[in-house]
């Protein structure tokens, strides 16, 4: 109960939301470039490089284009920040997603 907890505080202090269930899934928004850039939400990854210098970047362009796309047997989410790079994640699974400018909808199915 306690981890359940501190994972809630931790998500709202960063103010990023992810869901493990069908629902909106927003694309993670980073505020403007602090000394302490933050790590990247939980599910969510890049290949943009160096996580800091993605984050540093992401601040500037915010998400400029999302997409659902198949990887292998899976279907993941990406967000684009502009010419920076990247966030992608798996959809939930059982779930149908659909690119919203700033995230996804994601419905049972």
């Amino acid at each position: 109960m306690r981890r359940v907890l501190l994972g809630a505080l931790l998500v709202m202090s960063c103010g990023v939301a992810f869901a493990q269930e069908p629902g909106d899934i927003p694309c993670p928004l980073f505020d403007a470039p602090a000394v302490g850039l933050p790590n990247l939400p939980g599910g969510w990854w890049t290949t943009s490089g160096g996580t800091n210098s993605f984050l540093k970047f992401a601040a500037t362009a915010g998400v400029t284009a999302t997409e659902v796309v198949a990887m292998g047997d899976s279907r993941v989410l990406v967000c684009t920040y502009g010419g920076v790079g990247s966030l992608t994640r798996v959809a939930p699974s059982n779930t149908k997603c659909s690119p919203t400018p700033a995230g996804f909808a994601c419905t049972a199915g």
